[in-house]
């Protein structure tokens, strides 16, 4: 069986985010000749909650940008994904582009379509609330993938639990951190909050 993961043109994976840098730059590993660095940025909801996502940075963006500090206030874009580090899976915004925007200035949207990974897992919470988690995968060149964590709600979660593996899917939403325990031990968890989902072959009918 080839281990060559097929890319799809039409694979997505793109994340907008605007918000506040929480923390200085710091070093995070090298590739080739290239650096990158590593902070996060603080992203407030609607309702007064944040956000914090982790950001990987690569040289050529932080010198585009002349400095990155804690406190002003950014918009970027870029791809959620993950990388093995200490034998911990670390996930991560990696920044294709960042510019200046006004103090206040928040933002948070993701688009993503792939294949779903593994089989969806449902539960209702104790209020009654259907919640579905969903892995989707989004092939990259270089036999690359993204493994999209994804979480939906009431009618989406409903729509998501029946979904089998490798059924195309498009969805957008918000990126969220969210606070848990992982083998009892606390965790941070970063994932896709899904305000919309959508088989791509429905998709392609509608348009039709």
């Amino acid at each position: 069986m080839s281990n060559v993961i097929p890319v799809n043109l039409e694979d997505t994976n793109e994340v907008r985010l605007a918000g506040e840098i929480e923390k200085p730059l710091e070093f995070s590993h090298k590739t080739n000749s290239e650096s990158f660095f590593k902070t996060s940025i603080i992203i407030k909801r609607l309702s007064g909650v944040c956000d914090v996502i982790p950001l990987i940075i690569p040289n050529k963006v932080v010198d585009n940008m002349i400095h990155i500090e804690k406190g002003m206030f950014v918009e970027l874009t870029g791809r959620f994904q993950s990388r093995k580090e200490d034998e911990k899976i670390n996930s991560f915004v990696f920044c294709k582009e960042m510019w200046n925007v006004p103090e206040g200035t928040y933002k948070n949207i993701c688009s993503v379509c792939g294949s779903i990974y593994l089989t969806p897992k449902f539960h209702t919470t104790g209020k009654g609330v259907s919640v579905t988690y969903v892995s989707v995968i989004a092939a990259r060149k270089f036999n690359r993938a993204d493994f999209l964590p994804c979480i939906c709600w009431n009618r989406i979660a409903e729509f998501a639990r029946d979904l089998p593996e490798k059924t195309r899917v498009c969805g957008k939403g918000r990126l969220q951190s969210r606070e848990g325990t992982k083998n009892d031990i606390p965790h941070t968890f970063y994932e896709i909050s899904l305000s919309g989902l959508m088989r791509i072959e429905d998709k392609k009918k509608k348009g039709a």
